[in-house]
């Protein structure tokens, strides 16, 4: 299942937080910062809670305003997905 949306904050272990209004569960998104507006593809069902899940960013359409180029040129998002 895909979806769009914003990633509205960071997770306590760093993950971008997006919230599926379709289903009302929010995902846990790797390489995502606070702001990015994106395109995102369901990767996990639910969790214990059914109201969490992961999901992987497919399609960066705006990228927050915060983002910024990595100082190692060997991390990329691709490599990390």
């Amino acid at each position: 299942m895909k979806f769009k949306g914003t990633i509205t904050h960071l997770s306590q272990k760093g993950l971008g937080v997006v919230k599926n209004d379709q289903n009302n569960i929010s995902y846990f998104v790797y390489g995502t910062w606070p702001g990015d507006v994106g395109e995102f593809e369901v990767i996990d069902k639910p969790l214990n809670n059914k109201k969490f899940a992961y999901a992987k960013l497919i399609n960066l359409t705006h990228p927050s305003e915060h983002r910024q180029t990595p100082a190692c040129p060997y991390l990329s998002l691709e490599e990390n997905a």
